[in-house]
């Protein structure tokens, strides 16, 4: 997660297929390209500042070239415009359909599942 809390951003688009989706349905967001998902991702960088922490993972094969993969997660988020903000602490969890592509593993699909907001002042 340190490619999408520092980049380089070029480095952060290559571990998506270039077609790969990108949802979050709790905030209304869906990418249909890695193009669209390094945009979005070097905003990010450019005005937050973002800590990610996998807990977990569980990968499994879901054919031939594809795996699935769930992986719990903790977001701490501030605002580097405005240092008074609170910093909001999102938990959740990435849900990936992943291929094999040329000896290179991808994600395809990413669902990011909120599953809960907090906020530290």
């Amino acid at each position: 997660m340190q490619l999408r809390d520092k980049g380089p951003i070029e480095d952060y688009q290559a571990l998506f297929t270039q077609n790969a989706t990108f949802n979050i349905p709790k905030l209304n967001i869906a990418l249909t390209s890695s193009a669209q998902i390094a945009q979005r991702a070097a905003q990010a960088i450019k005005n937050k500042k973002t800590i990610h922490m996998i807990t977990s993972t569980d990968i499994q094969a879901s054919g031939q070239s594809a795996l699935s993969s769930t992986a719990h997660f903790i977001l701490y988020m501030s605002d580097k415009n405005d240092l008074s903000a609170a910093t909001k602490i999102f938990n959740g969890r990435y849900i990936d359909s992943l291929i094999i592509d040329k000896g290179r593993c991808l994600i395809a699909n990413r669902n990011v599942l909120i599953d809960r907001v907090d906020t530290l002042h």
